[in-house]
């Protein structure tokens, strides 16, 4: 039990790093652009209220574990944790299909076209 306990963890340490990094990385861009000069990116700034929450959501899972509640409650907290990322994941796909993906379909660039097409299949 013990030895699963720390596996849960340093499971949760390692997803709070990557969600404070991600959190930490947005917030520190000085002046958030909607366009990105070499590329035109959709801003996917509104996630970030989704990225603190999310963040909550994991320290209370954190919290949950250090305090040995019950194994089902945990459980529930990681699932509403895991789809509120879940969530932000539709969200960001959302704008990269109106935004990336609409936009090289309109350029008639068979090449871009096909590299954006390519992109979504890799991802599913």
């Amino acid at each position: 039990m013990q030895k699963e306990s720390r596996s849960l963890q340093s499971v949760n340490r390692a997803v709070n790093r990557a969600v404070n990094r991600a959190v930490d990385q947005a917030l520190s861009q000085k002046s958030p652009s909607k366009v990105n000069t070499t590329n035109s990116h959709p801003d996917h700034s509104a996630g970030i209220v989704r990225l603190k929450k999310i963040k909550g959501q994991i320290e209370g899972v954190e919290r949950m574990i250090l305090e040995r509640r019950y194994c089902p409650d945990i459980i529930m907290q990681v699932r509403a944790a895991s789809s509120a990322l879940k969530a932000l994941e539709n969200l960001i796909l959302q704008g990269h299909l109106r935004g990336c993906v609409k936009s090289a379909m309109l350029s008639k660039d068979a090449f871009e076209s096909e590299k954006k097409i390519q992109e979504i299949l890799e991802l599913f």
